[in-house]
């Protein structure tokens, strides 16, 4: 029996363009895990101002909720004028709605952009996120500075905790959840 010769069933300058391809396709993953990081890292950052402005807006729909009581008890008691206190009450429920609409598009976001950056460390295969580290450090820096109160470093970082323990949920630290180094072509 007679076999072929390798330059007979595929040609070197095929191969040659086959190499070529996956050259490519090493540095598009390469650029795409690069960018990935980078893009996620910036949401991590910009997610807790939301996280954050988000919380502010809780509180501020709280205390108005809280005035709103207030204003009806007190003209139950009759300390008050009942048409003065319902307009007042009138303005703090326009606040409050407009608030709460401002919250829902802000939860909408995070959920938006979180389901992004989960899809995209997933497909890119990344683990950890070196970018957090520098936050809890920042914000141990704010907090010993006196530049936020201890309710906000309190709240961010209990944040941070949720994002740490979602990383550790979603992601596996096993040899198939990283590319190894030198899975680029081998020339």
């Amino acid at each position: 029996m007679i076999i072929e010769r390798l330059e007979e069933v595929i040609s070197e300058d095929a191969l040659k363009e086959l190499e070529g391809d996956f050259e490519r396709l090493d540095e598009m993953w390469r650029i795409y895990r690069s960018e990935c990081d980078r893009v996620v890292k910036k949401w991590t950052t910009l997610r807790l101002a939301l996280i954050d402005y988000s919380a502010r807006l809780s509180g501020l729909v709280k205390k108005i909720e809280e005035e709103i009581e207030e204003l009806k008890v007190k003209v139950e008691l009759g300390l008050i004028d009942e048409e003065k206190a319902q307009h007042r009450i009138e303005y703090l429920e326009e606040r409050k709605e407009a608030l709460e609409t401002e919250l829902e598009k802000t939860k909408t976001i995070l959920q938006k952009y979180d389901q992004w950056a989960i899809s995209h460390k997933r497909a890119a295969k990344l683990v950890g996120d070196t970018s957090l580290v520098e936050i809890v450090a920042k914000l141990e820096e704010l907090k010993k500075s006196g530049s936020i109160s201890d309710e906000t470093y309190n709240r961010i970082k209990q944040e941070l905790k949720e994002i740490l323990s979602m990383s550790a949920e979603e992601y596996s630290l096993s040899p198939e959840a990283k590319p190894s180094e030198d899975s680029g072509s081998q020339g």
